[in-house]
């Protein structure tokens, strides 16, 4: 049912109604402009000289219980006030209008009849009443347990406390591990150098940290692991290099101080040398062999033949 207001009078849009009809009943109302949302708003049925009153919210409210339980006509009436600072300031009452209510079906005094058989569907919807009921039951039975794991090493161990105190433990074995991608085969094991250790390491991995203060030059990393979720101190290594074929620093200084820095020719002319290579100097030698040098040179420029 849809009713109409404006400052002074209701419209209405009638639909049937009946008599004992509960909460099955709604009526919308539609005020004017003037009514705005800042008006309290109430609605009043009056059946048989007794009146019922409905707070009217989001413009919607229901028709009275005890309205709908008689037959008769009913009188229904708005008024619509303005409140500020808890004092009434404007109120619309406009003039009420009218239904009736209508026979309805019910009968109290009825007998029942003889029970019917179910039907086909009734049985269907019994038969998951009761599969609902008895994953309900499964249900509670799960909330009233406590179950608690617990992982030490590779074996997690499993309790399951009911309340009554019971209590029942399974232990689980981690199953081992798959083949690796592209890290490499399984078992395969990697060696890395760090400045320092991460705060994880991965299992397959030694991990070489250079030692602050070396012993030697054969031990210059200390070696770590990283296994049930912690760091293992394996050991120290070094780099080992043979230098057996190598020089001193001592014996190469040794060697550059007997070098010939620069090399020095003889010019000296001299014709008495038997042996004008070690004795006469170079240009003796040369001379001795093709003569004067001069000469030497204009036979070989072409202008002696």
């Amino acid at each position: 049912m849809k009713l109409i207001i404006s400052p002074h009078k209701i419209e209405i849009d009638k639909t049937p109604v009946n008599e004992k009809e509960i909460k099955v009943t709604k009526v919308e109302f539609e005020f004017a402009d003037e009514i705005t949302n800042d008006y309290v708003k109430e609605a009043y049925f009056t059946l048989n000289g007794t009146s019922y009153k409905e707070i009217i919210v989001n413009n919607q409210c229901n028709i009275p219980y005890e309205v709908l339980t008689q037959q008769g006509q009913v009188e229904i009436g708005v008024v619509a006030y303005l409140v500020e600072n808890e004092e009434e300031i404007k109120r619309y009452n406009p003039s009420p209008v009218f239904i009736a209510t209508w026979v309805g079906s019910l009968k109290d005094e009825a007998e029942n009849s003889e029970p019917i058989t179910p039907s086909e569907m009734e049985q269907y919807e019994q038969a998951l009443q009761d599969g609902l009921s008895e994953v309900n039951e499964k249900l509670t039975e799960i909330d009233n347990l406590d179950i608690d794991a617990e992982k030490v090493g590779t074996i997690t161990t499993v309790t399951i406390t009911k309340k009554d105190g019971t209590e029942k433990s399974v232990e689980i074995l981690d199953g081992e591990k798959g083949e690796k991608g592209d890290k490499g085969d399984a078992g395969a094991i990697k060696m890395i150098i760090v400045q320092e250790l991460p705060a994880t390491g991965q299992e397959d991995t030694i991990y070489l940290v250079p030692l602050e203060e070396p012993e030697s030059q054969e031990n210059r990393y200390a070696e770590y692991v990283y296994i049930n979720n912690a760091w293992e101190l394996l050991g120290k290594i070094g780099i080992q290099v043979d230098l057996t074929d190598y020089y001193t620093k001592e014996e190469t200084n040794t060697l550059l101080s007997g070098k010939q820095n620069a090399l020095t020719f003889d010019n000296t002319p001299t014709q008495s040398s038997t042996n004008p290579v070690t004795s006469g100097g170079i240009y003796t030698y040369i001379t001795g062999i093709v003569g004067d040098i001069n000469t030497a040179l204009d036979t070989i420029n072409g202008e002696v033949i």
